[in-house]
C-alpha cells in the first residue's frame, strides 16, 4: 500500500462473495463492464450492465441487481449454492440476459464498450478473425456491421480510440497485424499494418490518442511490449524477453501505462518513459514466484519496491547472439490487468492469471499527476 492519500480498503475488511451469475454457455471467454453506470436501470437499482462473450457463441448482456435477488424476483431463479456448486451457502442466480447478441458462424472472444455516449455501441472479435458492431439501441440481435477479410485468425485485441467522439478503433490477432478501422466504413481499414509474424495478445490505444501500445507472444525478443505510433513508428520497448499477455492504461494523470507477462511481473510507467529509450521498460510493482518446498510449491506474492527490470541474460551459438529464454512455470502467468478507472480510486490496479489470485495493487497517487 501507499502512504497516499487516496481513500484506501480498510485492513480489517475481508471480501465475500455478493452472488455468482448462472449461464449455460460454458467458457466465458470475455467480459466487460459497460462505462455508464446508471443505478436505477430499467427502475431496479442495479450494478450497472454488462457484456459477456460466452463459448456458445452469444454475447450475454445481463443488469446484475444491486442487491442478491429472490425467487419470486421475475427475471431470476436462485439456486442454493451449498456444497459443490459454490462457497459458504452463497446464492447462484440464473439471470436472464436482457439480449443475446450473436454473429451467425463465428464465436466472439474479446469485447470492446464504446466510450462515448450514450453508451450503446459494442465491438466483438472472434475466433474466425471477424469484427461485430452492435448497437444497443437497435432492436436486433445481429451485427449492425461486420468487419471482415482483414485477418487470418482469432482477434485478440480491440481498443476505441479514447477520445470519446472517435469512430476509430485498431483490432489486433494471433496474425501479427494490427488495423486501424473507421467504424462507419467496414470493408477497408484506415491502417493495416503488419508489425510481425508473432501473435499480438492485447491492445490499449492510450488517451495521447496518437499511440497505440501491444503486447505480444515474441519467442525470446527482448521487446514484447511495443509501442505504434500513428505516424508509421513501430518501437519495441526493451523489457523481459518472456510474452506481454496483458496491457492497460488509466485515464486519469499523465498517461499511465501497465503492461503484465507470462514471467509473473507487473511493470508501470508514462507514456513519456516509454519514448525514453534509456529508460523504456519502466518499473516492476508485482512479481509472482513460486517456492518449492519438502511439502510442494506455494504461490509467492511478492511488490516490487519500483526498480527497473534487470537486464537479460543472452547465450552465445555458433558465435551468433541469440536471445536466451528461461521459460517460468505457467502457474505464475498473468492474463488480465486493469487500472480502477473511478477516479477517487485511480490508483488502484488488478492483476489476474493462472494461478486463480487477484492481487489488487495500491500505486502512489504521485504517478498520476506527474510528479513520479
Amino acid at each position: 500500500s501507499s502512504s497516499s492519500s487516496s481513500p484506501s480498503v480498510p485492513s480489517s475488511v475481508v471480501s465475500s462473495l455478493h452472488y455468482s451469475i448462472a449461464h449455460n454457455g460454458f467458457l466465458a471467454w470475455d467480459i466487460k463492464w459497460c462505462p455508464l453506470y446508471d443505478a436505477n436501470y430499467e427502475g431496479c437499482k442495479r450494478l450497472g450492465v454488462l457484456a459477456a462473450a460466452l463459448h456458445d457463441g452469444f454475447v450475454h448482456i445481463f443488469a446484475p441487481p444491486l442487491e442478491k435477488p429472490k425467487a419470486d424476483i421475475e427475471d431470476t431463479t436462485t439456486v442454493s449454492s451449498r456444497g459443490s456448486n459454490g462457497a459458504n451457502g452463497s446464492d447462484v442466480v440464473d439471470l436472464k440476459a436482457l439480449r443475446k447478441l450473436c454473429l451467425s458462424g463465428h464465436h466472439v472472444c474479446v469485447l470492446a464498450w464504446h466510450y462515448g455516449e450514450p453508451y450503446t455501441t459494442l465491438l466483438g472479435g472472434t475466433q474466425e478473425g471477424a469484427i461485430a458492431l452492435w448497437n444497443l439501441d437497435v432492436n436486433c440481435d445481429a451485427p449492425l456491421s461486420v468487419f471482415d477479410g482483414r485477418h487470418s485468425g482469432p482477434i485478440r485485441g480491440l481498443s476505441w480510440c479514447p477520445y470519446i467522439d472517435s469512430n476509430m478503433f485498431a483490432s489486433s490477432g494471433i496474425d501479427g497485424v494490427l488495423s486501424v478501422w473507421d467504424s462507419r466504413d467496414p470493408f477497408e481499414p484506415l491502417l493495416r499494418e503488419c508489425t510481425n509474424r508473432s501473435p499480438i495478445t492485447d491492445l490499449a490505444w492510450c488517451n495521447d490518442y496518437t499511440t497505440i501500445y501491444m503486447g505480444r507472444d515474441d519467442w525470446g525478443n527482448p521487446s514484447t511490449f511495443r509501442m505504434f505510433q500513428l505516424n508509421g513508428t513501430n518501437r519495441g520497448i526493451l523489457g523481459s524477453p518472456h510474452a506481454t499477455m496483458a496491457v492497460h492504461w488509466s485515464p486519469w494523470g499523465h498517461a499511465v501505462v501497465a503492461y503484465a507477462n507470462e514471467c509473473g511481473t507487473v511493470s508501470i510507467g508514462h507514456h513519456h518513459m516509454f519514448n525514453d529509450r534509456k529508460r523504456s521498460a519502466g518499473v516492476q510493482v508485482l512479481q509472482l514466484e513460486l517456492v518449492s518446498n519438502q511439502e510442494g510449491s506455494t504461490l509467492s506474492i511478492r511488490s516490487e519496491s519500483g526498480q527497473e527490470p534487470p537486464a537479460q541474460p543472452s547465450k552465445e551459438k555458433e558465435g551468433k547472439k541469440i536471445p536466451f529464454k528461461d521459460f517460468p512455470s505457467y502457474d505464475i502467468s498473468l492474463h488480465r490487468i486493469r487500472f480502477n478507472w473511478n477516479r477517487p480510486f485511480m490508483n488502484w490496479m488488478a492483476v489476474g492469471g493462472e494461478s486463480g489470485v487477484v492481487s489488487l495493487i495500491s500505486l502512489p497517487v504521485s504517478l498520476f499527476d506527474g510528479s513520479l
